[in-house]
């Protein structure tokens, strides 16, 4: 009964890893709020203001060329998602944004940061798919609604999943010797919940696969040989040649 229970508590612990990717400290100091200038305050030289206001009450539509971010060998853009780029200074922030146990296990591994910001994205962008930040209005901090949303969309998906009476069944029967003086009754919903707990995790693991899959994603190869060879050796490399 013990084992099932702790097994339990560390599968919550592992969904509530997924649903936030990216962990963000309570502590992390207060963002620098940008000073923005009223457009109506910019001062337009007398050769442009005429050309200026043609063009703003010109009847002639305007054409608007999307350009896709380019990934540059000095890494300024890391990644993109769909066209939705990664900077490296996103990346610097949001590692910063982390406590001090996470921005210790990424310092050495940014390649897997990158990662978890891509799948972060993804999620970000099916959640806004399927309106999940409609509700979001009152949230004014961008990460944290950005966290809310993927969490809306992840609870969406993990109430999919369900669990039999038999599946518990044949748990409970393949396990009974771990469950010494216990009857059916007593630890099925135990079972249950713990069943569940595992079948939503790989529900959302095979979800996010296929949103990888099925996305238009570029790394940029030159940033990530450059972390490759920064990364400290693996102690255990020569052991498992």
């Amino acid at each position: 009964m013990k084992n099932i229970t702790r097994v339990l508590i560390i599968g919550v612990i592992a969904l509530a890893l997924i649903a936030v990717i990216v962990v963000k400290s309570a502590t992390a100091p207060k963002k620098r709020q940008l000073t923005t200038v009223p457009v109506n305050s910019l001062p337009v030289s007398d050769s442009l203001s005429g050309s200026l206001s043609e063009s703003l009450i010109s009847t002639e539509p305007t054409q608007t060329v999307q350009t896709k971010p380019q990934l540059s060998p000095t890494g300024s853009i890391l990644a993109t998602v769909n066209n939705t780029p990664i900077t490296a200074d996103y990346l610097q922030k949001m590692l910063q944004s982390l406590p001090d146990d996470y921005q210790r296990q990424f310092k050495n591994d940014l390649e897997n940061l990158l990662e978890q910001l891509i799948i972060r994205e993804l999620l970000y962008q099916q959640a806004k798919k399927q309106d999940f930040t409609r509700n979001l209005t009152a949230v004014t901090d961008s990460e944290e609604k950005k966290d809310q949303a993927i969490r809306n969309l992840l609870q969406k998906r993990a109430a999919q999943v369900t669990v039999s009476e038999s599946e518990i069944k044949n748990f409970y029967q393949n396990r009974q010797a771990e469950m010494p003086g216990t009857t059916y009754d007593q630890v099925k919903e135990d079972i249950k919940n713990f069943l569940l707990q595992e079948k939503q995790n790989k529900a959302i693991d095979a979800y996010i696969e296929s949103l990888k899959v099925n996305a238009d994603i570029k790394r940029n190869d030159a940033w990530l040989q450059k972390q490759r060879a920064k990364r400290p050796p693996d102690p255990l490399a020569p052991a498992l040649k």
